[in-house]
C-alpha cells in the first residue's frame, strides 16, 4: 500500500465516492473541480494497493 496524490485519478476517484456509503458531494471530483474553478488550492489523496486500486481517500 502507498499514499499517493489522486488528482489525476478522477475517474476512478469518483467511482470509489460513489461506491462508498459514506462518499458524499463533498468529496467527489466534481466538488474538486468546482473548487478549482473558483480559484481555491485543492487535492485529492488516497491509499492505493498495489495495482492501484483506491482502498481509502479524501480531499483537501
Amino acid at each position: 500500500m502507498k499514499f499517493k496524490e489522486l488528482d489525476s485519478q478522477l475517474d476512478q476517484w469518483e467511482e470509489f465516492v460513489e461506491t462508498n456509503e459514506l462518499g458524499n458531494f463533498g468529496q467527489s471530483s466534481f466538488q474538486f473541480e468546482l473548487l478549482l474553478s473558483r480559484g481555491r488550492k485543492a487535492k485529492v489523496f488516497g491509499v492505493v494497493n498495489d495495482t492501484d486500486e483506491i482502498l481509502a481517500g479524501g480531499g483537501r
